[in-house]
This record gives C-alpha cells, structure tokens and sequence, in this order.
C-alpha cells in the first residue's frame, strides 16, 4: 500500500542519531531509532533493511513495510 504519512523527529544529537516515529492516516504507528544517519532498531522485532537513492533512504521493515524519506529529515538539513 502507497499513502504518504506524517513523520516526527526527535534528534539526540548532531550527528544523526535520532528517532523517526511514522503516524499513518489509519492509526498505525512506526518508531525508528537512527545512529549515525543509519536505521538499526525500531519498535518491531522485524528485520530492518536499508537502501539509498540519491539523498533518500528507502527503509525495509520485514517483507511488509516501506518508508521513503530525504536525509535532510533525520540530520536537519
């Protein structure tokens, strides 16, 4: 399913360590913990992948989530 949703960052620090939460129009809610720039853990046991496209990152969580956004979200621009 393509929808685009809403996206909340709290930054811990400069270099990119922050959490992604991701709220979806129907309720579902997605947190990702980012460490340097780079996704490692969210609030699923399912395995988290990671791929670039230009400035973006394409986050693959399991077979069944994916999430497309700009560097500039996470690092603040």
């Amino acid at each position: 399913m393509n929808s685009e949703c809403q996206g909340y960052v709290i930054r811990w620090s400069f270099d990119g360590t922050a959490t992604l939460e991701i709220r979806r129009v129907d309720g579902f809610l997605r947190r990702l913990l980012f460490v340097k720039g780079v996704p490692v853990s969210s609030d699923t046991p399912a395995d988290i992948s990671v791929s670039r496209s230009g400035d973006r990152n394409v986050v693959f969580i399991g077979n069944d989530e994916r999430f497309e956004f700009p560097d500039a979200l996470i690092t603040g621009g």
